[in-house]
């Protein structure tokens, strides 16, 4: 079985949007956003060290994404397949690799660090963002995993002191 024939089987099993589980799902999805700025503000007043790292390795990591979503420049689902898959959001950027699923995963990963008894509730809102995308047909599995991947290591590979370094260096 090739790549493009798992991603098309997982997929064609959870893209069933049906209302209003699209619209929420879609509301839970873009609220990465929101959760991702609390996270930085939340490190900005507890512990600038952090914040530095959480800050300098979410661009970087961000820059990556943007650079391998336009090298392979891979059709979203319901553009490569209009007839197969549904979606009520029509981002027409590349699909490969998921943002969403890199941001969530770049936060599960300071949220298992940093937030005791919270981080179970928030480490299953941040592991399910990848399945909502599935759900509505914006994402081939083989984007999420890649995205996912690149979200959680990111973080390990910009070390904090490499972190500290760029930002003294721009005079932060």
């Amino acid at each position: 079985m090739s790549l493009l024939d798992f991603d098309f089987l997982v997929l064609k099993f959870f893209n069933h949007p049906i209302f209003p589980f699209n619209f929420i799902f879609l509301f839970l999805t873009e609220g990465v956003y929101v959760f991702l700025l609390i996270l930085a503000y939340f490190f900005y007043k507890k512990d600038r060290k952090k914040f530095y790292h959480f800050l300098i390795s979410f661009f970087l990591g961000f820059v990556f994404i943007i650079f391998l979503k336009y090298f392979f420049n891979r059709s979203r689902p319901f553009i490569a397949f209009p007839n197969e898959f549904t979606t009520i959001s029509f981002k027409l950027t590349p699909s490969f690799p998921s943002h969403h699923a890199f941001i969530a995963f770049f936060l599960l990963n300071f949220v298992l660090k940093n937030f005791g008894k919270r981080r179970k509730i928030l480490a299953v809102y941040l592991l399910a963002i990848p399945f909502f995308s599935l759900y509505n047909g914006m994402h081939y599995p083989s984007d999420l995993i890649v995205g996912a991947l690149i979200g959680y290591f990111f973080p390990i590979l910009v070390s904090k002191n490499l972190a500290l370094t760029i930002a003294k260096k721009f005079g932060f």
